[in-house]
């Protein structure tokens, strides 16, 4: 019985993090996939980021993706809260 006490007191001290965590990770990868829709309809970004090879050519792209969702997702924000 000990053991299992102490499994729930280790879980229930980790689930705030966890959930905090999972909060970030999720934003983020709403943001990466949200750009990456964005990013693959327009060509000319398209075709220069799939020109860059290897593991350089991967981190830039997601960083694409990630600057060009949080720069939509602002503004489709700031439209939405500020309209008249």
């Amino acid at each position: 019985m000990g053991a299992k006490r102490a499994l729930g007191c280790g879980i229930l001290r980790v689930a705030p993090w966890l959930m905090k965590f999972l909060s970030m990770a999720g934003t983020a990868a709403m943001f990466l996939v949200g750009g990456g829709i964005l990013t693959h309809n327009v060509r000319a970004l398209h075709f220069a980021i799939e020109a860059i090879d290897g593991v350089l050519g991967t981190i830039l792209g997601m960083l694409a993706d990630l600057l060009v969702g949080v720069l939509v997702g602002t503004v489709v924000f700031d439209a939405e809260v500020f309209a008249p």
